[in-house]
């Protein structure tokens, strides 16, 4: 049981969390980190919340896995810079990923993922 949520109720909320996520990344969109807890009808999150950015974590490690790329670039700050967070950046270089230049690590994943996701 991830995090005090039953297996069963994680599964269904981190599938809905990734389908979003793919119709934003077919609409060559992003995605502000409230508007997507907002959007979530199995779980309640806050998008400061430790749990949240665990899924994301692991819908982006298992689509990159699959050779699908960081899918929650998509996920951005809704006010300021307008990218993803800081945890998205950890993550990137975790992966593998040179965050040396954070805009241009940003932008061509979000390329990787847009141009999967427009032609599946």
């Amino acid at each position: 049981m991830p995090y005090r949520v039953p297996d069963e109720v994680w599964s269904t909320a981190k599938a809905e969390m990734r389908k979003t996520l793919v119709s934003v990344a077919r609409d060559r969109r992003v995605i502000p980190y409230s508007d997507l807890v907002r959007q979530l009808q199995t779980i309640n999150f806050s998008p400061e919340e430790f749990i949240f950015h665990r899924m994301l974590d692991q819908i982006s490690t298992e689509e990159d896995e699959l050779g699908r790329g960081l899918l929650t670039v998509v996920v951005v700050h809704k006010a300021e810079d307008m990218r993803p967070g800081p945890g998205f950046f950890e993550l990137a270089e975790s992966r593998g990923r040179d965050i040396a230049a954070i805009d241009a690590t940003w932008l061509a994943e979000l390329d990787i993922v847009w141009a999967y996701w427009r032609d599946h």
